[in-house]
């Protein structure tokens, strides 16, 4: 995503709220069934590493191509970052996706939100 440098911060706040709940919505439910067996068959299929002693910070991934935005705000106020918070501290903190998970997961968030992924390799 490419924003002005100079975008007013409450633009800002509003601009990336509004792209994480429109990307978000539609994918976070399909969390709420996750069980071990299907974290250890995308660690078997090669989709995602499971790391227990390592873990990024949700705040972080979130600014990622907004900058400075009211994140705290999100994972508190709305019902999608409560749940993504959620299940980020659950399963998703220790998740690294590999190439191949990266490409599938782009299929399927394509999919899912009807919204076109481009890739720039």
């Amino acid at each position: 995503m490419s924003l002005p440098k100079d975008l007013p911060q409450e633009q800002l706040n509003q601009v990336a709220r509004d792209w994480w709940l429109k990307n978000l919505s539609p994918l976070i439910h399909k969390v709420e069934d996750l069980t071990d067996i299907d974290i250890r068959h995308l660690v078997g299929v090669n989709c995602i590493e499971y790391e227990s002693f390592i873990g990024r910070n949700l705040a972080q991934i979130l600014k990622s191509g907004f900058g400075e935005w009211e994140v705290d705000k999100f994972l508190s106020e709305t019902e999608e970052g409560k749940k993504l918070k959620e299940y980020y501290e659950k399963y998703l903190q220790k998740m690294t996706l590999t190439s191949a998970g990266q490409l599938i997961g782009i299929y399927v968030k394509d999919q899912v939100t009807g919204i076109r992924t481009t890739i720039n390799w």
